[in-house]
């Protein structure tokens, strides 16, 4: 369980370009929900000199797809770029827990297009619990 985390990096099949996410998460205990903020990062390597012609890419979280239009250059050997983010609210189970599914998509062009996908499981929100005697 956490508040925070990354999915896996995915690469291009000679390694120059790759993209992951970083994520975060804050609770609302009383509405039992979690608001995830989901970013997708991509890098290079001296290889690759990446820039965008309206490639877009997309965030799913937890079902629910964004998509977003051109990312501007990147350039060679960039270690870290953002290329886009989402914010979404989601609502836990009804014992407090809840596992989702993050997604990110970026097409580099028509022959490359990278996907990066985890599984988190996001701490547990207590439930109040009703007690008798």
């Amino acid at each position: 369980m956490a508040l925070s985390g990354s999915t896996s990096k995915a690469y291009t099949p000679k390694g120059a370009y790759w993209i992951w996410i970083e994520w975060s998460a804050t609770q609302d205990i009383l509405a039992n929900q979690s608001t995830i903020t989901a970013i997708l990062y991509i890098g290079t390597n001296s290889y690759g000199y990446y820039t965008t012609n309206d490639n877009e890419s997309k965030i799913t979280i937890d079902g629910v797809t964004a998509s977003f239009g051109d990312s501007g250059d990147v350039g060679y050997n960039t270690t870290k770029k953002e290329i886009s983010r989402y914010t979404r609210t989601v609502s836990h189970n009804s014992d407090g827990t809840k596992s989702l599914t993050l997604t990110g998509w970026q097409r580099l062009s028509d022959t490359y297009q990278l996907t990066t996908t985890g599984t988190i499981t996001l701490d547990t929100i207590p439930r109040a619990s009703l007690i008798t005697s």
